[in-house]
């Protein structure tokens, strides 16, 4: 899981046992293992203000601010292909993320 960039300005990746790296000037929190806030096939952070927009992304990910990646582990992938209102949304969520750091998140 990624945390994007407002998301660390709201301190959003101290509540994970996040790992940074810097990638292209930008620094990139992560998390990763599984989440700890995930349990019994339940989210408790689900439609919180915590729930993490990579979460909420989820299985798309995007490589700019038109483009994306559907997750081929994702059971749902056929579902979310066809689904383009579902796909619009998330492509709307991304809108104020600067495109370098989408190339940079495609491509982890």
């Amino acid at each position: 899981m990624i945390f994007f960039p407002d998301e660390v300005e709201r301190g959003l990746q101290g509540i994970f046992p996040y790992k940074k790296i810097t990638i292209n000037g930008y620094e990139i929190y992560y998390f990763e293992g599984m989440c700890p806030y995930f349990w019994n096939g339940i989210c408790r952070l689900y439609a919180t203000e915590y729930m993490p927009l990579d979460c909420q992304l989820y299985s798309i990910t995007p490589i700019s601010k038109k483009d994306y990646i559907i997750d081929e582990n994702c059971v749902f992938q056929e579902k979310i292909r066809k689904d383009k209102g579902h796909i619009k949304r998330c492509l709307k969520k991304i809108n104020g993320i600067p495109e370098e750091f989408l190339k940079i998140y495609g491509e982890l």
